[in-house]
């Protein structure tokens, strides 16, 4: 996975270097819509769709690539379990839960940095590709005393794609489906996945 994204960050900064004599357009924006948060454990299978978004900042080098950093956050989800779903107490000991519980988690914060390749399709409309990764802070904590929570800082491979419409001469509005992880191990018996369906908003300068 390291060595996709290293070679992703290759291919930008090689890019970046080709279009140096050209006309680059930075750019700032938001996005905001649905993130899924999926965690698989032993006898857990939690998935939760919440609110979250992000605030960009990229270049389009030339009309057909361009790169971009995303700083974001999600809202929290939650799931309940019942008697006797295996718990996590402490690394290598796991046992049956006496009692039902419920478990919270989100993304504290994510970073995201991608490639974005694009091609026009109207003078007004684009459409795009994502690829690159997405180091993610997750959190999750038990409803019951006693029982720790978890917290861990991953990184993952992301990829995805997406649409913008130009509104203005500065300012073009989008929707897009990114998958920001894809089964990054969370812990010793756990893998995560985030995804994000969103709509954007962004500002050429």
């Amino acid at each position: 996975m390291k060595k996709s994204i290293i070679a992703v960050a290759t291919v930008l900064l090689s890019t970046a270097g080709a279009a140096q004599a050209q006309d680059i357009k930075p750019y700032a924006g938001i996005g905001v819509g649905m993130f899924g948060l999926e965690l698989k454990a032993p006898g857990v299978n939690q998935k939760n769709s919440v609110l979250g978004g992000y605030a960009k900042f990229g270049a389009d080098f030339n009309d057909y690539i361009g790169a971009e950093l995303r700083i974001g956050t999600t809202g929290t989800g939650t799931s309940s379990y019942p008697i006797g779903t295996p718990v996590t107490i402490s690394p290598g000991l796991t046992i049956p839960s006496p009692i039902p519980f419920s478990f919270s988690m989100k993304a504290d914060y994510f970073i995201s940095y991608l490639a974005k390749p694009q091609i026009k399709v109207a003078d007004d409309f684009r459409v795009y590709g994502l690829l690159g990764g997405t180091t993610a802070r997750v959190t999750g904590d038990f409803s019951v005393a006693g029982i720790p929570g978890v917290s861990g800082t991953m990184l993952g491979f992301s990829y995805g794609a997406g649409a913008e419409y130009k509104l203005a001469d500065r300012l073009n509005v989008g929707a897009e489906w990114v998958q920001y992880w894809t089964d990054v191990k969370t812990g010793t018996t756990s893998t995560a996945r985030i995804w994000g369906i969103v709509g954007s908003l962004r500002y050429s300068f």
